[in-house]
């Protein structure tokens, strides 16, 4: 396994999710991070490099290891429940059209709970 792929493979960890889920949030190919474990490949191109520190919100140097992870604070553990990794995919499946509603449905949920 590849330096670039255990960085990714952690970051995923620490966000609660797997690198599927990752791949599918960012429109990363799932097969050149396949094929980056497995060392078919060294490396990846820049677009994919570039899609996951997006989502990441990070820079393409940490990725290749040329930053240090700095660990984020978080409220408890920074990692996802279950049941919000479920509700994670559920939206991640959802067509882009509609993820605006589900967003405004959790807010209105999250509202509603205020006012009770």
């Amino acid at each position: 396994m590849s330096n670039l792929y255990k960085t990714i493979e952690d970051l995923c960890k620490y966000q609660g999710i797997t690198v599927t889920t990752m791949c599918k949030a960012s429109g990363a190919s799932r097969s050149s991070l396949s094929d980056l474990k497995s060392k078919r490949n060294s490396t990846l191109n820049t677009d994919t490099l570039q899609k996951i520190a997006n989502y990441f919100d990070t820079s393409i140097d940490l990725l290749l290891g040329k930053e240090e992870i700095k660990k984020q604070p978080t409220e408890s553990t920074g990692k996802l429940s279950k049941l919000e990794n479920e509700i994670l995919k559920m939206v991640i499946e959802l067509p882009e059209d509609q993820k605006s509603d589900a967003l405004d449905y959790l807010k209105y949920l999250i509202t509603k709970q205020g006012n009770a």
